[in-house]
């Protein structure tokens, strides 16, 4: 049975070493069987937040898990200085067994958090010492390795820097150092410095990063290189990308070994960025072991005669009044037309946190014409959406910032003022909005039943709204009436909450209303899910107003709801709606969706399917039985049309959508946004299988989203069973910008042999939410219960390659009831390098053929094996997990271990590994130095080994009941 708390499947073929291949430089390091000579490379042995095998001047921390550059191996250092350098030093003492001559190679990993010195954030500060601590370094190694001009930067994420140096005569220590900038924020990991015993040509370049040039046209610009050349049997041609306006002081580097300076200047005679898109001009340098050293170079130019520009309409831009404790917030659409700009724009509320919002934050340059989207090449012209609220009285100021490469930047004063709202909130239908016509998710709102007016948007839908004609709104020149006649089925339902709660309602009826004509008030405290009748229905009189007491205090949803019937009788008209929020301070906060969900009310339901369609784009998310809540903030789940763009078209995908950013500071305060389906009965159910979809858009590491099974006994939920959502995601985590199916069939589950009736928790958490987050997770394709969902199956699960096989191997893949293409994603064990290829992404609804085969040339240049798991999914359905495999070897040298227990599967719980596999008789746990931390004996078909969470890198050793042994790396 499958556990709710934690679980990892870990494939047992292989898992491969985290060092296997370091890209960032270009070049494999080879087998290497001379010892590491520095102690605690990996950084396990800290003493507080001091590495204790390692010198450092700075401000020290620890860091552990995502914040390394492997998690894998031990922990990293952050060093952060201010007005002094800092430093990360290890003295290696030298012992008789290294010659003058001998040549050893360095690596360190780096990440560069902050750093505000424009020389760069650190730099290399190695050494060689003699007995007494004098540095021998030669002159030309000195230029690379311990250059006090040569600072280099990498921003955020992880770089890779190896370079090479040979021991002096007199030599008997190495300084293997880092220094700090002043004033940087920079973390260090995964070191080495080794002995080569067959030095291979090698190519390092400083700085390690891309160079954004700016120069006007007909100009020039230099910049400068250090390059260290080792072991090259012949001259290495400096190359450059053809169609680049670079030159270079150098046409080659000579053969032998060198550190030379390289100087590459940029004189360009267009406008424009070269190159176009998201990859780099690169020059680059062969190593001279069949790998290219690139150096990545990034040019924008304009012409000065005709620089870029933009105009802002209407400018000056009107001040932004608001009125305390009114939903939404007041808005302003602002007119921005290019001329001449090279890149795309960028737009910007500064400072943020001000109470302005704005709903695009850059302008894309097309590369290529989409004229049926009316779409041209360069900067288009747009419109802008600033919003603007607060829930201070007074007044706030702020800019609108545009800035693009070589545009001087413009800042265009907003000033907001917020008013103490006496008056209360009053919607008069005076003025019907249209949005932007450009701006196509809300191209059919009024056919879906939406109207947008003073206030915001109301939603009315009666019974006869099936073909997007609707019949209740009367004009009279700019004034409209909403006039309740026949068979409403919702009534009229303003689409926002109001997050303090509401103290009244007001609503004034037209010249006109029959004597019969009655009018209900509902609230709802969940967006829609639910709704509770206030008060007794009240009769509607021409031109008076009857006022409705609430006095909620956590966010409502009102709606008015006519309550006698005819299509005739009872005729009236709406003309004001008057709202009287109630105050800020009085708002309730929850702990738990005990107190705010009662389902005792509802009945279950066998089979459900919502796919989030015909919803007002980011509206809050309103579906019958669907409690959508957010505790202490105001953003609740909202729904959302997801557009991607494919070959110049704009496709709508209708989800579902949560994030608990907004723009005004919210303060030290948890806030968690919940989303609850309705009821379901587990007992009535003809499957018992659960669907749905996830996309992570954007993650913060300090916010958590979580699916939760909660049991629902006397309509109340009882204790929430945790699904391990990344556990069971192909790779262990969601990457960003990945839609992610996920089909569980809860019979499978253990704790659920009781469960009768249930809901599906969705949940968004942040310790911080407003504007400390920037989280935004999307869910589609929500069901339970059916019985047409889609089934993948493979002819095999295993494709194995053994001697180098050149020829592909085919997998045949069938699928019943798939309703979209079959996609396909690798996953290499511990970010090991990708051998395997395959023929094709995608495969079409039906099935196929796939075909996969394998990188010979990556195989042969270092022979080893080498695992990777295939996941094939397709929308609706189960990921299905095939296992590749390539190695050396011949098939009767691997298959008789391999083959005998293909099942093994090894998870993490705390200080605990679990192996899970048939007929274990033995699991033994070994450090990587072969001393024995745990062992734990069957006959079972799981064993539980004590091993700290600290020990990330163990060999299992694992005997069955039959004889057969496996080992596999953790």
């Amino acid at each position: 049975m499958k556990r709710f708390h934690t679980y990892l499947w870990l494939i047992a073929i292989l898992i491969l070493s985290p060092l296997a291949l370091d890209a960032q430089q270009g070049q494999d390091p080879g087998e290497n069987t001379n010892p590491e000579l520095l102690k605690d490379e990996f950084l396990y042995e800290f003493n507080g937040d001091k590495p204790t095998k390692w010198t450092v001047l700075g401000q020290s921390s620890q860091l552990s898990g995502r914040d390394t550059y492997n998690s894998n191996t031990g922990h990293a250092v952050r060093i952060q200085t201010t007005d002094a350098l800092g430093l990360l030093e290890q003295i290696i003492d030298l012992t008789s067994d290294y010659k003058a001559g001998d040549e050893f190679e360095g690596l360190l990993h780096y990440s560069v958090e902050l750093g505000s010195k424009e020389e760069g954030a650190l730099r290399l500060a190695m050494k060689w010492l003699d007995a007494s601590g004098k540095e021998i370094t030669t002159e030309s190694e000195k230029k690379f390795i311990n250059n006090d001009k040569l600072w280099f930067s990498h921003m955020r994420s992880w770089g890779t820097l190896r370079f090479r140096a040979r021991l002096p005569e007199g030599a008997k220590r190495f300084r293997f150092a880092i220094e700090v900038n002043k004033q940087s924020n920079i973390r260090l990991d995964d070191f080495s410095f080794r002995k080569q015993d067959n030095p291979t040509p090698f190519v390092s370049v400083l700085p390690q990063v891309t160079r954004f040039i700016e120069v006007e046209v007909g100009k020039s610009l230099t910049q400068n290189y250090v390059v260290q050349s080792y072991n090259q049997q012949t001259a290495r041609k400096i190359e450059l990308t053809e169609g680049i306006p670079f030159s270079t002081n150098l046409e080659q580097i000579d053969k032998g070994s060198h550190v030379v300076d390289l100087a590459i200047t940029c004189k360009p005679t267009t406008a424009g960025k070269v190159p176009r898109g998201s990859q780099h001009s690169q020059a680059s340098i062969d190593n001279g072991a069949g790998q290219k050293i690139n150096i990545p170079l990034q040019v924008y130019s304009i012409d000065p005669k005709n620089p870029p520009s933009v105009t802002v309409k209407p400018q000056p831009i009107a001040d932004f009044v608001y009125n305390l404790g009114a939903p939404g917030n007041v808005s302003q659409e602002i007119e921005l037309d290019f001329e001449n700009m090279i890149d795309e724009v960028k737009i910007a509320i500064e400072p943020s946190g001000q109470g302005f919002t704005i709903n695009r934050t850059n302008v894309p340059y097309f590369e290529k014409e989409f004229p049926n989207l009316n779409l041209h090449i360069g900067v288009n012209d747009t419109k802008i959406n600033i919003g603007f609220r607060s829930s201070k009285v007074g007044t706030t100021e702020a800019h609108l910032v545009i800035s693009s490469p070589m545009f001087q930047t413009k800042r265009i004063p907003l000033k907001g003022i917020v008013k103490q709202g006496e008056a209360g909130w009053r919607e008069k239908f005076s003025k019907r909005k249209f949005p932007n016509a450009s701006n196509t998710r809300y191209s059919d709102m009024e056919a879906l039943g939406y109207y947008w007016f003073d206030k915001g948007i109301w939603t009315m839908r009666n019974n006869s709204i099936y073909d997007g004609e609707t019949q209740e709104i009367f004009f009279y020149g700019d004034a409209a009436e909403l006039r309740y006649e026949g068979g409403f089925a919702d009534g009229l339902i303003y689409s926002e909450d109001f997050p303090n709660g509401i103290a009244s309602i007001k609503v004034k009826a037209g010249a006109y209303a029959a004597d019969n004509a009655m009018l209900a008030l509902e609230v709802s405290y969940d967006h829609g899910g639910s709704w509770q009748r206030v008060g007794e229905p009240k009769a509607v009189k021409a031109d008076k107003e009857q006022t409705y007491t609430v006095n909620s205090h956590q966010p409502t949803t009102f709606r008015l709801v006519r309550t006698n019937s005819g299509s005739a009788e009872g005729v009236f008209s709406i003309t004001e709606v008057g709202i009287e929020p109630s105050p800020a301070s009085g708002r309730l906060t929850h702990s738990s969706l005990v107190d705010l969900v009662d389902f005792s009310k509802d009945k279950a339901q066998a089979r459900l399917v919502e796919s989030f369609d015909n919803e007002l784009h980011h509206g809050a998310l309103s579906i019958d039985g669907w409690r959508n809540l957010a505790f202490a903030g105001n953003r609740p789940w909202v729904s959302y049309q997801q557009r991607m763009q494919d070959s110049g078209t704009l496709n709508d995908e209708d989800v579902a959508k949560v994030t608990l950013y907004k723009a005004t500071p919210q303060g030290e305060q948890e806030l968690t946004a919940f989303l609850v389906s309705p009821l379901l009965s587990y007992e009535e159910a003809k499957t018992k299988e659960l669907t749905f979809r996830l996309f992570k858009q954007t993650a913060l590491e300090q916010d958590k989203f979580f699916v939760y099974i909660a049991p629902v006994q006397g309509g109340k939920i009882g204790q929430v069973l945790l699904l391990p959502i990344e556990q069971i995601t192909p790779g262990g985590k969601l990457n960003e910008r990945v839609w992610y199916d996920y089909l569980l069939k809860l019979n499978e589950y253990e704790g659920l042999d009781n469960l009768k009736e249930f809901v599906v928790i969705f949940a968004l958490q942040s310790p911080l939410g407003a504007n400390e987050t920037s989280t935004v997770y999307l869910l589609d394709d929500f069901s339970w219960g059916r019985e047409d969902n889609a089934v993948i199956s493979v002819d095999k699960k295993l494709l194995a390659f053994f001697e180098l096989q050149s020829s592909p191997l085919d997998l045949e893949v069938t699928t019943k009831n798939a309703r979209e293409s079959v996609r396909t994603m690798m996953i290499s064990a511990n970010n090991s390098p990708q051998v395997f290829k395959l023929d094709k992404p995608t495969l079409p609804a039906t099935g196929g053929t796939l075909s996969v085969s394998i990188d010979r040339q990556k195989l042969a240049s270092k022979p080893r094996d080498y695992g990777t798991r295939l996941f094939l999914s397709t929308r609706g359905g189960q990921n299905l997990e095939v296992r590749l495999f390539a190695t050396p070897k011949t098939e009767e040298q691997i298959l008789p271990t391999e083959e005998v227990k293909p099942n093994a599967y090894t998870y993490r719980r705390g200080n605990e590994v679990v192996v899970s596999a048939p007929s274990l008789l033995l699991a033994e746990a070994y450090s990587l130095s072969g001393q024995l931390i745990s062992a734990a004996h069957g006959p079972a078909d799981e064993l539980v080994l004590n091993v700290s969470a600290q020990t990330q890198r163990i060999v299992l050793r694992l005997t069955y009941t039959d004889g057969s042994k496996q080992t596999i790396k953790l």
